[in-house]
């Protein structure tokens, strides 16, 4: 029996999850083990960056690198994700406005909650707090939560999502695909983007994952829902999505998540390459 912030977990905990608690209490307090990459996402039309994926990394000073699949479950199980988040989110909305005031006023960044998170009594509190510290529009944030997660939810998350969606902020669906939902949610719930997860995208254009895609994006279409492919790693697949329509990809044929100096580098790089061929389309139109 483990005790965390003065709640029992009454399940087996082996010694080394045990470990991985009370380092990542401390990391928490510290901050300075904590540390956000970030993945661009990219228009399909324009090739601008557009939005930012916040994805959190966590530097232990013995152990090295733990990849999140080790201690986020850990810090769902024992409540610990909740201050995770809002470091994660207040720690991307300052980046953003920093990215703001060096003249990217139109980026957004994009943090995923988990469902226990989104169950927080004060999660819309915090997240008003959190961009008026930052100084930033609701428009900037987006929110992903996982289909699965969003299948586990209740009518408290519900009334977090229209409060939400009323500030300004998007919802985003992550993971869609693997959730065997009936989609009823999309009608239920106010989302603004869906994830097509990736095992759909790796081996496009394979015949039953472009029946699949295609159908997502008819489905969209229709609905007005905005789509972004996450896991592209080649050409033929970003062409594939490029001519049914989707809107924004995701994944490394662009970039992999990175730290925010070399982020910030490839959003230079990535204005200075737009307005080179919009000076060339504009001679060529003279």
């Amino acid at each position: 029996m483990v005790k965390v912030k003065g709640s029992l977990i009454i399940e087996t905990v082996s010694v080394t999850q045990i470990n991985i608690i009370d380092d990542l209490e401390k990391a928490l307090l510290l901050g300075d083990q904590l540390a956000l990459f970030y993945q661009p996402q990219v228009d399909l039309t324009t090739n601008k960056i557009i939005g930012i994926e916040a994805l959190i990394r966590w530097f232990h000073p013995e152990k090295g690198l733990i990849p999140p699949l080790e201690f986020i479950p850990i810090a769902e199980e024992t409540g610990l994700i909740v201050p995770l988040g809002k470091w994660v989110l207040t720690k991307a909305c300052n980046q953003l406005s920093q990215w703001h005031e060096e003249g990217y006023q139109d980026l957004k960044v994009s943090v995923n909650i988990a469902t226990d998170h989104f169950r927080n009594i004060g999660f819309y509190d915090d997240i008003v707090t959190i961009l008026k510290e930052t100084s930033l529009e609701p428009q900037s944030l987006e929110l992903e939560i996982t289909e699965t997660g969003l299948l586990q939810s209740c009518e408290a998350i519900l009334e977090t999502f229209d409060k939400l969606t009323k500030l300004g902020v998007s919802i985003a669906i992550d993971d869609f695909g693997t959730g065997y939902s009936s989609l009823s949610y999309l009608r239920n719930y106010p989302i603004a983007k869906l994830k097509i997860d990736q095992t759909f995208i790796f081996e496009l254009p394979n015949k039953v994952d472009c029946a699949i895609v295609s159908a997502i994006m008819d489905m969209t279409t229709n609905l007005g829902i905005k789509v972004i492919a996450e896991g592209v790693e080649n050409a033929t697949a970003l062409n594939y999505l490029k001519n049914i329509g989707c809107n924004e990809i995701q994944g490394y044929y662009f970039s992999k998540p990175l730290p925010v100096n070399e982020i910030t580098t490839l959003l230079i790089k990535n204005r200075f390459e737009r307005h080179k061929i919009i000076n060339l389309l504009e001679k060529d139109n003279q």
